[in-house]
């Protein structure tokens, strides 16, 4: 517990911590340290507008909030801004692909990202899923495509992660 905030560490976290390390590799380094912002980003947000998260959790996937009461729209969007602003302006400042990366993905409109979250919060439920749903499909082809070319297997996992969050949301 942090104040009234509970704190927890997921088993992944530490996975992908061990496998950082093990794999020397600094683009990673600078996703994971890029992506902790990000999540700060959120949090400073939630606290400027006076709201208490109630979790903070630490995964493969980066950093969750749980409030306490859930804002207002407006209120909502503040925060779900929160953490691409601080990508982008980091993405500005130090000319980084990795935050530049983080910033485009996160506002991709597919839940759970916080661009699938905005659009959910100001779109009508049923065309918020398909864009969230079409979106990702073509990641998921871009992702395939990418692999085929030789470029790696990055972002056919995201998607594929993406995928999965998304079935257990369902």
């Amino acid at each position: 517990m942090v104040g009234r905030t509970r704190l927890r560490l997921d088993y992944s976290f530490f996975w992908i911590l061990t496998f950082a390390a093990w794999a020397q590799n600094e683009l990673l380094w600078q996703v994971l340290l890029f992506s902790v912002l990000h999540e700060c980003g959120h949090l400073t947000a939630l606290c400027a507008l006076g709201l208490q998260p109630r979790q903070l959790r630490l995964s493969f996937y980066g950093m969750a909030l749980r409030y306490d009461r859930v804002p207002d729209r407006r209120r909502e969007t503040a925060v779900l801004f929160g953490g691409p602003v601080v990508n982008l302006i980091l993405w500005v400042l130090l000319r980084n692909p990795a935050n530049g990366a983080l910033f485009l993905l996160n506002m991709l409109p597919i839940f759970p990202l916080d661009g699938g979250r905005l659009a959910a919060l100001w779109l009508p439920q049923r065309l918020a899923a398909v864009l969230s749903t079409l979106t990702l499909a073509a990641l998921t082809g871009l992702g395939g495509y990418v692999l085929y070319r030789g470029g790696g297997v990055s972002l056919l996992g995201i998607s594929l992660y993406l995928m999965l969050s998304n079935l257990r949301s369902v």
